[in-house]
């Protein structure tokens, strides 16, 4: 019963935050995602976990969850995945990498597994986004 409380509370609190757009406590967790997002985009290389962005922001990984997704519309995997498919996309239209290079830079190991992640964002296949946009 006091956990559900608790959360109940909690719940309250948060909707509060997020209720009032000019509130310098929302203001203060948008920039911290946003601080956090651009850490991320800077090393896209880097095995990502939930866990480890919710530690950089001193949260349980269950509270960033809920809080991305309130902050952002999006669950933090997806958010991260964006990321990485908008490099993709920048580096397959303006560098000569192959694809496994780009693959490798974005975040993936398996450069079959990436082709198959950017065909389902971008549509196309990393080599034919490649030829649309050169």
């Amino acid at each position: 019963l006091y956990a559900e409380l608790i959360l109940l509370l909690v719940e309250r609190e948060i909707h509060g935050v997020f209720s009032k757009a000019d509130d310098p406590r929302l203001r203060r967790l948008r920039q911290m995602f946003h601080d956090l997002w651009e850490e991320v985009d800077g090393d896209l290389a880097r095995d990502w976990s939930v866990a480890e962005m919710a530690a950089r922001l001193h949260l349980s990984p269950s509270h960033f969850h809920r809080l991305a997704r309130r902050v952002t519309g999006l669950t933090p995997a997806r958010l991260v995945s964006r990321l990485r498919m908008r490099r993709a996309e920048s580096l397959l239209c303006s560098a000569d990498y192959t694809v496994a290079q780009v693959a490798e830079m974005v975040g993936f190991r398996d450069p079959l597994a990436f082709s198959t992640a950017f065909k389902r964002h971008a549509g196309l296949s990393p080599r034919a986004f490649r030829k649309e946009n050169a």
